[in-house]
Parts: C-alpha cells; sequence; structure tokens
C-alpha cells in the first residue's frame, strides 16, 4: 500500500522540467488554444486541474478503483451526493449539519421531492 500511494498520481512524462513527484498547480485559469481551445486539458481550477487530477488518481489507487473524484469544497461534494442520490431517495442529515447544507437540502433539494 506504501509503495501504492508514494507512486500514485505521479507521472513524470506529464511535466516539462522533470519532477519527482507531481508539482502544485495554483492557477485559476489556465491558456486557450489560438483556436480558444483548451488542448492541454483544464480550462479553470475549481472545474478540474493538474493537482486535483494527481489527487483523485491516488485516490483510485489507494481503493483500488477506476476513478476517484475530489471537489473543490464540501458543499460541492454534498450537492454532487444529493443530486446523485436522485428524487425517490430517504436522506438522513444530522441537526447539527452545515448551515449550507441545510439550505441546500431546503431550499433546492426539497421542492424536487
Amino acid at each position: 500500500m506504501q509503495t501504492k500511494l508514494a507512486h500514485a498520481g505521479c507521472n513524470s512524462s506529464d511535466d516539462q522540467f522533470g519532477s519527482v513527484t507531481p508539482p502544485i498547480h495554483l492557477a485559476t485559469t489556465f491558456e486557450r488554444d489560438v483556436d480558444l481551445g483548451y488542448s492541454k486539458g483544464f480550462l479553470y481550477s475549481r472545474q478540474d486541474n493538474p493537482t486535483r487530477k494527481a489527487f483523485e488518481q491516488a485516490v483510485a489507487s489507494a481503493e483500488n478503483g477506476r476513478d476517484g473524484v475530489a471537489f473543490a469544497s464540501g458543499l460541492a461534494a454534498c450537492s454532487a451526493l444529493l443530486t446523485a442520490v436522485g428524487p425517490d431517495a430517504t436522506v438522513i442529515l444530522p441537526e447539527d449539519m452545515y448551515h449550507g447544507l441545510g439550505t441546500l437540502h431546503e431550499g433546492v433539494f426539497r421542492k424536487w421531492r
């Protein structure tokens, strides 16, 4: 497991400088192509970025999974989960939950029934 985690998400061929471990990418936006596309795969850091991609690969590897998913915030993760369970699901939330989650649940998802 330690070896798997040490190498998960590392792909030295992705780094033009030959880093042994993946660098942390702090950019919020990424360069467009001449035709305004994003051929390098990344548009905006909150949507996706190389650092998060490496983390997702490491999580997937650690869990013997195919894919991993990371979110820019806890509320984004909660929103994705509430959306994924569908309208017929029973969701149990604690009374002392994060206020933003309660507002999301009551103000948006409850209306979906």
